[in-house]
């Protein structure tokens, strides 16, 4: 993308003596780095580019399955011990497939799931269901809220369908450079300005490679969450 400021702006910046307003640059880096998310978690088919979500990078799944005793599904109807059973049984898949040589550090939750067992108690304990995990999961050392997997996530979670009728997605990986990266062969680069008639222009550029998944048995989706 690019941005610029025209002669006349460029004038009024001289006359009064302050400098150019930089948030122009500051959006052009912004709409390059939300489509480099995007590419991230769900791909882009036109150019093959594979994200977090995308089908082919064989990630194993795991299957939500109602409470026993809430009959639900989704993390937000679910008991505070049918949540945690499920985190339980998510880490205890990736040990079982790999025998125990891959542990998931990291669990990303869509944002309302977090906001939800960051202030759900346990109860008859003062402990929350975001506490219990991080001071007890064996393995798991950071809950992330991340918004690109809400159920109404469109563009990022290709799960989410507007409205009602998504789901929200969970993802469960080793925060490793080694297991999955997203590879950026060309960070943001401003070029040079350049003179376009009565506007100065200054073009900006990005480059990735999308989401490499060297050790796809290292990662987890459980599609359902919400």
């Amino acid at each position: 993308d690019s941005y610029g400021y025209s002669a006349q702006e460029m004038r009024a910046s001289r006359l009064v003596g302050k400098s150019l307003d930089a948030r122009k640059g500051e959006s052009a880096r912004y709409q390059i780095d939300a489509l480099t998310n995007k590419i991230a978690w769900c791909g882009d088919e036109e150019s093959g580019l594979m994200g977090v979500l995308s089908e082919g990078q064989n990630i194993p799944m795991y299957a939500i399955t109602a409470g026993k005793d809430s009959s639900k599904t989704t993390w937000l109807e679910k008991t505070a011990d049918e949540i945690l059973a499920d985190v339980n049984g998510m880490a205890r898949q990736v040990a079982k497939i790999t025998k125990n040589v891959e542990r998931p550090d990291t669990l990303c939750v869509p944002a309302d799931v977090f906001m939800d067992i960051s202030t759900r108690r346990i109860p008859d304990t003062s402990t929350t269901v975001l506490a219990f995990i991080q001071e007890h999961a064996p393995y798991i050392k950071e809950v992330v809220s991340t918004a690109e997997l809400d159920a109404d996530s469109v563009e990022t979670n290709p799960y989410a369908k507007e409205g009602t009728g998504g789901q929200g997605v969970a993802f469960l990986f080793k925060n490793d450079v080694r297991k999955l990266s997203l590879e950026n062969p060309m960070p943001f680069y401003q070029y040079p300005l350049q003179v376009e008639k009565l506007e100065t222009v200054i073009p900006c550029e990005a480059r990735t490679a999308g989401v490499i998944v060297y050790y796809p048995l290292s990662a987890l989706i459980a599609v359902g969450v919400s």
